[in-house]
């Protein structure tokens, strides 16, 4: 099936969501721990 570009684009934004998370998270793991 073709998926719609709705949904194409959700998936961008929830994957930069995912990426932007992580690095928050690993520049606060690192400023705590570091």
């Amino acid at each position: 099936s073709v998926a719609h570009p709705n949904e194409d684009l959700l998936e961008k934004d929830e994957a930069m969501l995912v990426i932007n998370v992580a690095r928050t998270l690993l520049h606060y793991l690192d400023a705590k721990l570091g």
